[in-house]
């Protein structure tokens, strides 16, 4: 059984309203991982990749902001990675996640230690042969390659559709709809038996969720960590068909 692991919103406990710190961008190449992450980031398709670079880190804290254990980062959300405590990461490690990369970072005039996790989300056991037949999509593909390159043909695609339907009409709102099931699926299908590794936390490519175990969530919900909570899934809550998610 899987849970989904959000951040605390509570103003109480975090001490201010919306995220608590901003990365410093006078970092060490924060500038290019805006840029694999975000700005030249095309379709996204390079989350839950290694990043191929070294950076440095470092966060400033929002006037008023509470040291949660699980801290909510402006611009690098949990979609890209978690911002721990030392005393959450030790929890987390423990346990089995998916590949990642750790960095430590800097709190501007404070001496917690708290590391940046960047997980490599899971893509292999992405099922999109199966992804691509329950969204009725146009534009066919069979792996993650060719679901790239028909994400990557977007615009193309929609400039062919606008010429050849110069007015509006069911056939051009149609051909739009094809085009847009094709590239971005509602529903992502899992393979058959895709948690044969048995992950304690899960992430997925193509979907910005954290989901975690029920023995990471019972060991996370016994501790005194801070900054975060524990919600069932439902249905519209993810891009994972969530029948597949709870098949293990």
């Amino acid at each position: 059984m899987f849970y989904k692991l959000e951040l605390n919103y509570d103003k109480q406990s975090r001490g201010t309203e919306g995220i608590q710190c901003l990365p410093d961008r006078r970092g060490h190449n924060i500038d290019e991982l805006y840029n694999f992450l975000i700005y030249k980031n095309e379709k996204y398709s390079n989350i839950g990749k290694q990043i191929p670079f070294d950076f440095e880190l470092g966060v400033i804290l929002k006037p008023k902001a509470i040291l949660t254990d699980f801290l909510l980062l402006g611009h690098l959300r949990t979609s890209f990675g978690l911002l721990l405590s030392e005393s959450a990461y030790s929890i987390i490690k423990k346990h089995k996640i998916p590949p990642y990369q750790k960095y430590e970072v800097k709190i501007k005039n404070n001496e917690s230690k708290y590391y940046w996790i960047y997980f490599f989300r899971l893509v292999e056991c992405i099922d999109f042969s199966k992804t691509y037949y329950v969204n009725n999509g146009k534009f066919r593909y069979h792996d993650e390659s060719t679901f790239i390159d028909v994400r990557k043909s977007y615009d193309i695609k929609l400039r062919q559709i606008e010429k050849e339907f110069p007015f509006n009409n069911p056939e051009k709102q149609n051909a739009i709809i094809d085009l847009d099931n094709s590239t971005d699926a509602k529903k992502n299908h899992l393979k058959d038996n895709w948690n044969s590794i048995s992950y304690d936390l899960a992430c997925f490519k193509y979907d910005t969720n954290i989901f975690i175990s029920d023995s990471l969530r019972n060991e996370l919900i016994e501790s005194s960590l801070t900054g975060f909570e524990i919600e069932a899934i439902h249905e519209n809550d993810t891009k994972i068909h969530l029948t597949d998610l709870q098949s293990v």
